[in-house]
């Protein structure tokens, strides 16, 4: 760029300018100044400026030029850059990798480069690069370089770092599970995942890496090839059965690789074939109906064996379980022996299955057994009914009928005289002697297992026995008689019993025993006169009954009455007073009469008949002889039996009259006493007597008598007079007649107080003919009910009253006009005894 003056003559002004380096390409016209800048063509040298302007009248002037000369100055240094061949990545290279350094300069040229090199901790001298170098230790260097011109313009020094790896990847090839050796070979499964792992290995490792894998198989053919390199860990599933080789390499970013040529080869078997168990029954089994029975003892085989390429890779375990039960493994073998003998009869289902060394694990078998250790039972019945003890009285008829719960029932072997065999589960023989028969017999089913023989006794005797009867034929009530008789039999009696009633009555069945020779039982006569009727009947050891037939036994009563709860009470009583004589009375049959006998304090005797009251005999009466009396109870009944009790005693004393009433509430005198008051008195009686008490009361003294023979020690007299005095006593009375009047007392009740002024609420406006509620309240400091009454016309006089309500209930009127106008109401408050307030507020109410 240059500055360019114009000097110019002209009679006009100047208005335009315009540039050109070539004469050919011009700039536009630009407004005139005298200087101007210009950006001239590249290059050094001479230069020439072309120029033209344009007056304001629009005249040209012609081309004109002016020439410069550029001349350049070198003070730029030269511009290196290092470079490095293959192999290398990143900052890594190897000892064969080429390292070299490229330098331009744009004017005087490059004269010379130099470098050195960093390595563990020593820098080497400064050296002339004249042709490619290379690094021979492994890990960090740096170098240092820069070149100068032909101007001795030196360049500023740079660096590199770079890191030298020789060394290969580490690595190795693992399977994972399943999986199985036998020492020899390795064996998977599909499932097996074959691990190719490498890391990069070194003092200065580059840390990237490559794995290049194939896998042949058993025919030597490409059954899997990666194509291209991972660059991670590698995971290989082979889904082929038989052998196969696994061939890889490993290298880094840098080339360096492991095997350096050829591949690291591993040979694995894959078996992905389940094994196939088969299960056998050993001997005492037996089939019926598609069932399968055997014995508890009965061995049950449950046989493995492998398949898949070379016969599998072998058996591991054998697995089963019984009943859904523990799960049993046993392992190492290709057979396993079962049996039930821990569990018991019938239906039990074995689940079984093995698994190979790979953990190939074959469908489940179901397998279901019988297990019948269970002899059949066999069962006997018998045509007739047995008697007694096991006895018959006819001709007998034996069916043998044999069940079995398991396989079923091959044979019954019976006799009563030797054994004899009959096939089947059914026999049925004949017993027609008299005589006593031992029955054997047994089952025995299709498994061999034979029941426990079993025996039955058969008795039959039809002599009925002869019976003698000793029994008296007279008794007494309450008294022991005993039914009493031999009885002959051939072969034994089993049991005696009589049966009895007294007259029309139910009837008794009850045992005799075995006395010596006869056979007897006791009763006691119950309370009755009736005819006491009796049978008595044996029965044999065969079941042959006979009796006697119906007898009799005459009853008679000598039994007394009998007295209880003798009670005389008060044992001390006031004369005058009453003592009540009470006892129980009952007899076996019925009682007659009942006396009490008194003594009485001047040895005098008497007899009363008592008054009765079901078992029960009362003598209540009052005595007024003062002293000591003795009394005894005399009971006869129906039978003439009669009884005394024992003898008891009492004491008549003279009586004491009540204590004089005291502590009157209201207390004597009282004033402002409420008009509701309850009148209550303390009085007592020296012997401790119930008392009564008559109740006197008014406004006047002495007062009238207004209640008598109040039992508690209190008196309502009722709602009494505002500001009125009343006067009242009491005469108390003991329950002998005896009385004490208590002294007159007096109180004043308060005066009665006005309600307050009520309060009046409701509308204020309304119209003609139209109802209006209004309420009032107030309250009665004496608690009174009150009424209220409605002025409907402020005219002082009540026009309306309610009804009384409780003080400080709210109570409530309508009212009408029938006429427009203005109008003022009021309302008072009366109480219950006519004791008026004031009147209330005066309301306007304005209807139209």
């Amino acid at each position: 760029i240059c500055t360019i003056e114009f000097q110019i003559e002209s009679d006009n002004e100047i208005s335009y300018y315009r540039l050109s380096n070539d004469n050919i390409t011009w700039s536009d016209w630009i407004d005139y100044s005298q200087y101007v800048m210009w950006l001239l063509s590249e290059g050094y040298g001479m230069k020439t400026v072309y120029a033209q302007v344009m007056d304001e009248i629009g005249l040209i002037s012609p081309v004109f030029t002016d020439d410069i000369e550029l001349v350049f100055i070198d003070e730029n240094p030269p511009t290196t850059t290092v470079r490095r061949g293959n192999p290398s990545y990143d900052n890594y290279i190897t000892s064969s990798t080429p390292i070299w350094f490229d330098a331009v300069d744009d004017y005087s040229g490059v004269n010379k480069t130099y470098y050195r090199i960093w390595y563990n901790g020593v820098w080497s001298a400064w050296t002339i690069y004249v042709e490619n170098f290379s690094l021979d230790e492994e890990c960090k260097h740096y170098i240092e370089f820069y070149s100068s011109d032909n101007s001795e313009n030196n360049e500023a020094i740079k660096n590199i770092t770079l890191y030298v790896d020789n060394t290969p990847p580490s690595h190795n090839i693992d399977v994972g599970v399943p999986s199985y050796t036998d020492g020899i070979n390795q064996w998977i499964n599909f499932s097996t995942p074959v691990y190719i792992n490498a890391s990069d290995e070194g003092p200065c490792k580059v840390g990237s890496y490559h794995i290049h894998w194939i896998i042949w198989n058993s025919t030597g053919g490409y059954a899997y090839n990666s194509n291209i390199t991972n660059t991670a860990n590698i995971i290989l599933y082979i889904n082929e059965e038989c052998k196969h080789i696994i061939g890889y390499w490993v290298e880094d970013n840098l080339g360096n690789r492991d095997p350096a040529i050829g591949y690291i080869n591993t040979t694995v078997y894959v078996d992905n074939s389940e094994p196939d168990t088969i299960m056998e029954t050993g001997s005492l089994s037996y089939q019926y109906n598609g069932t399968t029975y055997i014995k508890s003892t009965t061995p049950i085989f449950i046989n493995a064996s492998d398949r898949g390429c070379q016969d599998g890779v072998g058996i591991n375990k054998i697995t089963y379980r019984i009943d859904n039960g523990e799960t049993q493994v046993v392992k190492n073998t290709t057979q396993v022996i079962v049996n039930f003998t821990a569990f018991e009869d019938g239906v039990h289902n074995i689940e079984y299955w093995s698994v190979d060394n790979l953990g190939n694990e074959e469908d489940h078998h179901f397998n279901a057994f019988f297990v019948d250790d269970t002899p059949p039972e066999t069962g006997i019945s018998i045509s007739e009914i047995e008697g007694s003890n096991g006895w018959y009285n006819s001709n007998v008829t034996i069916a043998l009928n044999a069940t079995d719960s398991g396989c079923g029932v091959a044979r019954i072997l019976y006799g009563t005289n030797g054994m004899q065999s009959q096939e089947g589960n059914f026999v049925m023989f004949n017993l027609t002697q008299d005589g006593i028969y031992i029955v054997n017999y047994y089952a025995e089913d299709y498994l061999g297992n034979v029941e426990d023989a079993k025996l039955n006794t058969i008795k039959i005797d039809k002599t009925k026995s002869i019976i003698h009867d000793y029994t008296l034929s007279q008794a007494t009530t309450r008294d022991p008689l005993i039914f009493n008789a031999s009885i002959e039999d051939a072969n034994g009696i089993d049991e005696a019993y009589v049966e009895y009633w007294y007259g029309n009555s139910s009837h008794t069945n009850e045992s005799m025993e075995k006395v010596g020779n006869y056979w007897q039982k006791e009763i006691i006569i119950t309370n009755t006169l009736e005819t006491l009727h009796y049978i008595i009947s044996a029965v044999d050891e065969a079941g042959n009954w006979n009796t006697t037939g119906e007898r009799t036994v005459d009853i008679t009563d000598n039994d007394n009455p009998e007295i209880t709860s003798f009670d005389v009470h008060p044992d001390i009583q006031t004369e005058g007073g009453y003592v009540n004589i009470s006892c129980t009375v009952i007899d076996n049959l019925y009682v007659g009469k009942v006396y009490v006998n008194i003594t009485y304090p001047d040895l005098s005797h008497h007899s009363y008949e008592m008054e009765k009251k079901g078992n029960e005999y009362y003598y209540n009466t009052s005595f007024v002889m003062t002293g000591d009396y003795s009394c005894f109870i005399y009971a006869m009944d129906t039978s003439n039996n009669s009884i005394n009790s024992s003898v008891a005693t009492f004491t008549i004393v003279a009586n004491s009259s009540p204590d004089v009433p005291t502590n009157p509430s209201p207390e004597d005198g009282q004033a402002t006493v409420a008009v509701t008051v309850d009148l209550s008195w303390v009085c007592s009686d020296p012997d401790n007597d119930s008392l009564t008490y008559d109740i006197y009361f008014g406004i006047s003294s002495p007062p009238s008598k207004v209640a008598s023979n109040i039992s508690s020690a209190m008196y309502n007299p009722g709602t009494l007079d505002y500001g009125t005095t009343y006067y009242w006593r009491v005469v108390a009375w003991d329950e002998h007649g005896a009385k004490t009047p208590g002294p007159t007392w007096s109180f004043t009740t308060k005066a009665n107080s006005p309600p307050a002024r009520p309060t009046l609420s409701g509308p204020s406006s309304g119209y003609t003919g139209s109802s209006l509620g209004f309420s009032a309240s107030s309250t009665d400091p004496d608690g009174d009910r009150i009424k209220y009454g409605f002025d409907w016309n402020n005219d002082d006089t009540v026009d309306e009253w309610t009804s009384l309500y409780n003080s400080g209930v709210t109570a409530s009127k309508s009212h009408s006009w029938s006429s427009a106008g203005s109008y003022s109401i009021k309302v008072i408050a009366e109480d219950e005894h006519g004791l008026q307030s004031e009147w209330s507020t005066v309301k306007t109410v304005t209807v139209t």
